[in-house]
């Protein structure tokens, strides 16, 4: 694909937000999507859960199809290559060490969110 051949950071950093988003087990996203799933059952939304899990594999196969076209496809037109500015670039770094990282530790994530829950409702 073009973005890989002519900016492989971001075509990288795109790929892991992006299967973070479908729920791919070693990023921050199989964590949220786990535990809303479990929540769901819990509190007995017995046909959200199925309905959440069917959305995110269709999701994934979308997110699949765009990976491969960065990576594998040809460019369908001609493509302007711009190198990526520092502030740009640093902000992907972030975004993408945040999402996987927060795989092996997330309680610190859920402990902040949790409390920010408890306090919208008072």
């Amino acid at each position: 694909g073009a973005l890989a051949k002519t900016n492989p950071i971001s075509a990288l950093t795109f790929s892991i937000t992006m299967f973070s988003y479908a729920g791919i087990p070693p990023l921050a996203g199989f964590c949220s999507k786990f535990y809303l799933f479990f929540a769901a059952l819990g509190c007995g939304a017995y046909f959200l859960a199925p309905v959440g899990v069917v959305t995110s594999v269709i999701g994934r196969f979308y997110y699949i199809r765009l990976a491969k076209r960065m990576f594998f496809d040809r460019p369908r037109t001609w493509i302007l290559y711009e190198p990526m500015d520092r502030d740009k670039s640093s902000l992907l770094a972030m975004t993408s060490s945040f999402i996987i990282s927060s795989f092996p530790y997330p309680s610190p994530l859920f402990d902040l969110t949790h409390q920010m829950a408890l306090s919208s409702y008072l």
